[in-house]
């Protein structure tokens, strides 16, 4: 078994293969367990967990479903005002 953060960034990279072949309900599974692992993994992992719903928003947004596509979004820039959280994925929102 691979540790938690290795998991999570494969499901990401694998999530985000499936975006670039346009299989979005593919993706979204995905990025939904990636997300999970993520939230698990404390504060180190915020900037990934950001990226990561930013990403799940770009899919809810594609998809029609804006009002959750704007709630991923706050939640990811919130995660990422937290003092202490370097914003090297900011640009990213």
């Amino acid at each position: 078994h691979e540790a938690p953060d290795t998991r999570a960034a494969l499901l990401q990279a694998l999530a985000q293969a499936n975006m670039r072949m346009e299989r979005l309900d593919n993706a979204r599974p995905l990025l939904e367990e990636a997300i999970r692992a993520r939230r698990l993994l404390g504060q180190e992992a915020i900037p990934d967990l950001a990226l990561a719903l930013a990403t799940l928003a770009r899919i809810e947004f594609v998809t029609g479903r804006h009002a959750e596509a704007d709630a991923l979004v706050a939640e990811a820039k919130a995660l990422l005002a937290r003092p202490g959280i370097p914003n090297s994925h900011a640009r990213f929102l």
